[in-house]
């Protein structure tokens, strides 16, 4: 029973439930492996011998019987797995029925309490057995069998070791608010004990974002310097800017394994074109509004926002932000609730606050947040050159989430009609917002704002409290470990008792939002109810 070679060679199914119900062939839904199609498992006829632990009743037995397993749904419509025990008896009842033998035979104890069946054959109990008379094998026994039952705990850093470890909590970035949503182990490691993946000499996404976010941050300077508008620059001068900014930013990032072969050379040219076309297509989304660039690379406290936009009406400046990215990431507000994608509206909360220093006798107001993503799409034929560019914008849509007061919206992109190739938003005939806008109203726009900024304190606490459990999430297709460089090493492993994904549940936006504006009620509330009792203790 947990021998490497059992599990590997004799095993016919393994259930893993982290706990088991009341009646013990009823196995929970919550964690289980089990390859219910097999023909030999859903008609299983012949003997094995049944190692049973149950958390409920604090005790092991080795049964018996035939057993047979089959699938269940439960009323969730979640699948778990029925495991029923027959033992031959040889009785039956007055209805002709057998009477099924009770639990009982020879007690397995383990030291430590997990949930889960194996099963095993005769001749791997033989063989166990025949080490237990030996005894002369007794240790390396013993160390197998609670290698089976090891138990997961949780466990916490002591403050004084967190203070050590951890960085002023005001300078936390957002990529470690999101690394430890996903796992609070993963941040630990790489936060706390600073482990990392070894440099090698190569090339990878890492260093192309990095570039390209440098060859656009030269590119805005350049153009401020020639105190001249995106839209303004002649598309010959614009190149020229392009080619210096992009040459730039690879001397300066000083890699030089770009320059180690005629083929990573070509690199260097895919840069420029990859620029070439997000400028032409960013301004391209400036000419259709009234936003325009205010600050490239703004550093804040916890990181650095790759555009604020701005827009002056009367006594209301409206604030945007961009954040550039190389991948296919698109924002997600289930995520966000969840704390897993928090940079946007946390750069627009620091923007916000930007804005209002500089025009302290302003309205400032939340316009949007979103992702560009640089690329260099490739469209199908079309028969004129504006078709083609219509193309190509919309594969270049931004994404985000947008305020949907109808001030913004005419700022953001004038003249609207249909579906924007700019900006995730529409108008339908009567004027209003397509349902398949990502926008919400102005009071639900700044909520999802303040939950943000919530959120961003929640996890703090979390973290500076000294959580490091390795639980990482799971929702829908994708979990915490799906691109962890931890996960070979971290020892998390859902087979074991102690170790499971936190389940994370995707809601619509409306429901996220409703979500969202329930956590900040009952932060509100709780709050209240502290400084009542805070109160009550002064007076004491």
């Amino acid at each position: 029973v947990g021998s490497e070679m059992c599990i590997r060679d004799s095993m016919s199914a393994v259930l893993y439930p982290d706990r088991w119900r009341r009646r013990k062939w009823d196995i929970s839904p919550d964690n289980f492996i089990v390859d219910t199609e097999d023909p030999a498992i859903k008609n299983f006829l012949g003997d094995y011998n049944v190692v049973f632990h149950s958390t409920d009743f604090q005790e092991d037995k080795i049964l018996q019987g035939r057993l047979v397993l089959y699938p269940q749904k439960g009323a969730d419509g979640s699948r778990y797995c029925s495991a029923f025990l027959s033992l031959d008896t040889g009785v039956k009842s007055e209805d002709g029925e057998e009477v099924l033998k009770k639990y009982e035979g020879q007690f397995f104890v383990s030291p430590l309490g997990v949930a889960y069946c194996v099963l095993i054959n005769n001749e791997w109990k033989e063989l166990y057995t025949w080490f237990q008379k030996d005894g002369r094998n007794k240790k390396e026994i013993e160390s197998i069998l609670n290698a089976g039952f090891l138990h997961k705990t949780d466990t916490r850093l002591a403050p004084e070791l967190t203070k050590e470890l951890y960085s002023d909590r005001n300078r936390v970035s957002v990529t470690r608010l999101e690394k430890f949503a996903s796992c609070a182990y993963a941040h630990f490691l790489s936060y706390g004990l600073r482990l990392s993946d070894r440099e090698e000499y190569g090339f990878e996404a890492l260093d192309l974002g990095n570039i390209v976010h440098k060859s656009l941050e030269t590119f805005s300077k350049k153009a401020d310097a020639q105190k001249m508008k995106w839209q303004e620059i002649p598309e010959a001068l614009r190149d020229e800017m392009i080619d210096e900014s992009v040459e730039e930013s690879v001397i300066d990032y000083g890699n030089t394994v770009l320059f180690s072969s005629a083929r990573n050379e070509y690199m260097i040219t895919r840069i420029k074109r990859l620029i070439r076309t997000s400028v032409w297509a960013l301004t391209k989304q400036i000419e259709k509004g009234d936003f325009l660039p205010s600050g490239y690379e703004m550093q804040f406290g916890s990181g650095k926002i790759d555009r604020i936009d701005t827009c002056f009406d009367n006594d209301c400046v409206y604030v945007k932000v961009t954040d550039y990215k190389t991948g296919m990431k698109s924002f997600d507000i289930t995520a966000l609730y969840h704390g897993l994608q928090m940079q946007l509206p946390v750069y627009l909360n620091a923007a916000l606050d930007v804005e209002q220093r500089k025009h302290p006798h302003k309205t400032i107001v939340p316009a949007g947040i979103f992702y560009y993503r640089i690329q260099d799409p490739i469209v199908s034929e079309e028969k004129t050159q504006d078709a083609v560019e219509r193309s190509i914008l919309k594969e270049l849509k931004q994404d985000g989430l947008v305020n949907g007061d109808d001030m913004v919206i005419s700022h953001l992109e004038k003249e609207l009609s249909g579906n924007s190739l700019l900006f995730p938003i529409g108008r339908n005939k009567d004027g209003s917002l397509s349902k398949t806008s990502h926008a919400l109203p102005e009071e639900l726009f700044r909520l999802v704002l303040s939950f943000a900024k919530r959120k961003e304190e929640s996890v703090k606490d979390r973290m500076y409290d000294g959580e490091v459990s390795a639980s990482p999430y799971e929702m829908g297709e994708t979990t915490g470990c799906d691109y962890c460089p931890y996960r070979d090493i971290c020892g998390f492993d859902p087979r074991l008792e102690g170790c499971s994904y936190r389940r994370l549940e995707r809601y619509s936006s409306d429901d996220a939002v409703k979500k969202m504006r329930e956590a900040l009620e009952e932060n509100v509330s709780r709050d209240a109810s502290e400084n009542e009792q805070s109160g009550k203790g002064r007076e004491g």
